[in-house]
């Protein structure tokens, strides 16, 4: 790690992009589990709209929702 890097890192850690970048993330990750699911044949409800809730929230809706996707995904395997 560089300084250049890392003066880039402590800006962002303070900056209001920070919460709008995880909920992108979030949701391009339970849309795309929601894809696969959908694939085998287990359909999955993807929640509205993620980018209007605080930081502990949208954490408590990415593991009920991982919860559900690995339930399916349990289902997937053939035994």
């Amino acid at each position: 790690m560089n300084a250049k890097w890392m003066g880039h890192l402590l800006a962002y850690r303070d900056s209001p992009y920070r919460g709008q970048a995880a909920c992108t993330i979030i949701h391009q990750k339970i849309t795309r589990q929601a894809a696969l699911a959908a694939r085998y044949g287990h359909s999955l409800l993807v929640p509205p709209v993620l980018s209007q809730v605080d930081a502990s929230k949208l954490l408590l809706i990415e593991a009920r929702y991982a919860r559900s996707y690995w339930r399916a995904f349990a289902k997937m395997i053939p035994l």
